[in-house]
Order: C-alpha cells, then structure tokens, then sequence
C-alpha cells in the first residue's frame, strides 16, 4: 500500500513541477516581450508622450472651465430622482413630446443623464518645452 501512494505521490510532484516550469516559461516570454517593447522606439515615445501628458495634468486642471451652476442642478435633479415617492416627470415630458410631434429630434435632454454637464478644456499645444 505504501508503494501505491509512493507512486501517487511521484505523479503528482512530477504534475506540480510540469505545471511550474509551464507557467515559468510563461514569465519568460512576458518578460522577453517587455523587454523587446522595451527597446522599441515607438512604444518608447508613446510612453513618453502618456508621462508628459501626466505631468501636465495640474495645469489642465487649472485650465478646465467649470459651470457651477450646470453641476448644481444637474446634483439636484439627480437627487430629486433618487429620493422616495418621486415622481418621474421626465418620462410624463417624453410622452406628450412623442404624442406632440414625431419629427422633432433636437428637443433637449429629457433625462437626468442627458443633462449631466461637461466640462469644458481648453485645448492648447503642450509639445514645446
């Protein structure tokens, strides 16, 4: 009995270490691919184009015009829609549209999501030093 479970125990080891060396070839060719990315030119560019852009993440924050006022009643209508008992109006609004007229598509948000404001930023050329 103990040369039965010897042998499982063998098979099993030798599964573990197949698996082992399987998965460490795999970090090999991860390795060998980052390295060859690595060394590419483009990829290296575009790294450094992704880390300026990073750098200069502060001054587009302070470039970026913010209406408060959107922001605030886009907050308070999103609010009035999550508070219990609410009513949807918005979709009371959609269907005397619809029923009003079919072929007027440029009438305005009609929900909460639509009306989510955007921010606005300016967009200037931050390539040259």
């Amino acid at each position: 009995m103990s040369d039965h479970s010897g042998a499982d125990l063998e098979s099993k080891l030798k599964a573990k270490l197949a698996e082992a060396e399987k998965y460490a070839a795999s970090i090999r060719a991860d390795i060998a691919s980052l390295s060859k990315k690595a060394d590419d030119p483009e990829s290296v560019a575009e790294q450094d184009l992704q880390h300026d852009a990073v750098d200069h993440l502060d001054d587009y924050i302070k470039q970026t015009h913010v209406h408060w006022h959107t922001i605030v009643e886009f907050l308070e209508d999103a609010i009035a829609e999550l508070r219990p008992g609410h009513k949807d109006e918005d979709q009371d609004e959609v269907a005397e549209q619809q029923v009003a007229s079919t072929s007027s598509e440029d009438e305005g948000p009609k929900s909460t999501a639509e009306k989510a404001p955007s921010v606005q930023t300016p967009r200037e050329d931050t390539t040259s030093p």
